[in-house]
């Protein structure tokens, strides 16, 4: 019980929540399993990600944890909590001022942000000034770490919901949600986030490299959640869950000089001319393609080498034709994968090409087709138990007696 007052106030919040109440055996033998740790070890797991308010008592224990030689080597992730008013400067002064010890101690701070602490301080038509207020913080914020000399490669910007995540420039944001269902275009989370970047890119932010990732709501009732992931340094695009419709924003996101090459696509809708600008590049050589349809645009030619119909996730008439216009848009692609076959291409072996998944079911139907008996004796067969099961123990049943005095009686008579 001793150690547990000991540790910091996130470690104690973690271990109320793993134990439950009276439970006092747990909780002895979780301070004893505690005490033989390290203290740097209990540091790297428990104080890599903290987080405090904007306020006095906050900017105090921050600063206060800066000085501290043994946990202050091991934070990776500052988060500051904002209530959406305008701070005093005198809390900026504390800031900074830890921010400073900070680069000195630590080496592996590289994550700062700010989070809104709740819209119930701010409501009705405050809410949009107490946005503001928070996104100049975070700018603020990002400032104060570079001046810091902090080597700060991502900034993390939530606003009450951690659910709309835009990642632009190397930089980490969460931007605006709202109680209603996001709709698919983003316009209004594109038009706040390339807002948000324009401050950041001032602050000579741009040679982090450019990327983005979207992790919006879907509709109410519904399974899809559309995100795009795209890395700049593995020049990989990945996208799962979007609309015809949803491309032309991730188009315009994306850089003019742009050279992808892994493209992965899942349960997606998209037009022709959208499929053909992301493959049509010299630098492609990985593409994966599953559950995806190929929306014809109207202004679409014939000339495209896709066969009807023109669903990627059923087979097609010629996958050889297909291959052949994959190659003729990108000549550097070695390896490919449609719905459940795969195409490999070198120049030694030329184009080759597997399926996946429907081995295991060939085998099956073709050794109980040889055997000729049901699916349950093949099972039985080919079951784990290497010897056959022994008998179950009969229970003792007791005999019942026979009465044969009556039979007495009569042969007496």
């Amino acid at each position: 019980m001793a150690t547990l007052l000991t540790m910091p106030p996130e470690m104690q919040l973690m271990i109320a929540n793993r134990v439950e109440e009276k439970d006092v055996l747990t909780l002895n033998s979780t301070c004893r399993a505690l005490r033989s740790l390290v203290k740097p070890v209990m540091a790297l797991i428990f104080g890599s990600v903290r987080t405090y308010h904007l306020s006095e008592e906050g900017m105090a224990s921050l600063l206060e944890l800066s000085k501290d030689t043994t946990s202050a080597p091991y934070l990776r992730t500052l988060i500051i909590v904002h209530d959406g008013t305008v701070p005093p400067l005198s809390l900026f002064k504390t800031l900074s001022e830890a921010l400073e010890h900070f680069s000195i101690v630590s080496k592996n701070l590289t994550t700062v942000g700010a989070r809104r602490s709740s819209r119930q301080n701010t409501p009705g038509a405050h809410t949009i000034a107490a946005d503001f207020h928070i996104q100049a913080f975070a700018g603020q914020l990002l400032a104060t770490a570079k001046r810091a000399k902090l080597l700060v490669s991502s900034l993390v910007f939530e606003l009450e919901v951690p659910a709309d995540i835009i990642d632009w420039s190397g930089l980490q944001r969460r931007a605006w949600t709202h109680p209603s269902p996001v709709q698919g275009d983003f316009t209004e989370e594109v038009e706040v986030a390339s807002a948000i970047a324009e401050g950041f890119d001032t602050l000579s932010c741009a040679d982090i490299g450019r990327g983005f990732k979207f992790a919006l709501i879907g509709q109410e009732g519904t399974r899809r959640s559309p995100s795009v992931i795209y890395d700049p340094v593995k020049q990989s695009l990945d996208a799962v869950h979007l609309e015809a419709d949803d491309w032309k924003v991730v188009l315009q996101w994306l850089p003019r000089s742009t050279k992808l090459k892994v493209v992965k696509l899942f349960d997606c809708n998209v037009e022709f001319r959208a499929f053909d600008n992301l493959i049509t590049v010299s630098s492609l050589e990985s593409l994966s393609v599953k559950d995806v349809t190929l929306v014809q645009n109207r202004d679409m030619t014939e000339n495209w080498h896709f066969v009807n119909p023109s669903t990627l996730n059923v087979l097609l008439q010629d996958w050889r034709a297909v291959f052949a216009g994959l190659l003729a848009r990108s000549p550097n692609l070695s390896s490919c994968r449609l719905g459940q076959l795969s195409f490999h291409y070198t120049n030694q072996t030329g184009v080759t090409w597997e399926t996946h998944g429907t081995e295991n079911v060939k085998k099956l139907l073709r050794d109980l087709k040889w055997k000729k008996c049901s699916r349950l004796a093949f099972k039985k067969a080919n079951s784990v138990y290497s010897e056959p099961r022994k008998p179950r123990k009969k229970s003792f049943k007791h005999k019942k007696l026979r009465c044969t005095h009556k039979k007495a009686t009569k042969s007496k008579n």
